[in-house]
């Protein structure tokens, strides 16, 4: 009778990516926008999104650089005038205000 024995044997790893997309609630939007980064929206943009929208008769509050509820307010409704994607700070709002080429 043989003993009982141990084999070592190197197998290398197996590494494969997947990606899907997966609908996780019903509505929103259904096609992708290229949207400023959180990190990006910066003072001086805010400032510059609110002078453009007072400048084109929407009433962001004061240019104060805070992305706050009155400026939200009007960048909707001048996205909703303007047909633009609707919600969010993107770069076809930003060209269509004249701060993006």
């Amino acid at each position: 009778m043989q003993e009982a024995y141990q084999t070592l044997a190197v197998v290398p790893a197996v590494y494969e990516t997947i990606s899907e997309q997966v609908l996780t609630k019903k509505g929103g939007f259904t096609e992708w926008r290229a949207v400023v980064c959180e990190g990006d929206v910066t003072a001086d943009l805010i400032q510059q999104v609110q002078s453009a929208l007072k400048t084109r008769g929407y009433n962001p509050g004061p240019i104060d650089n805070s992305f706050g509820a009155q400026t939200k307010k009007a960048l909707i409704q001048y996205q909703k005038d303007n047909n633009l994607p609707v919600g969010a700070l993107d770069f076809e709002t930003l060209k269509s205000l004249g701060l993006q080429q």
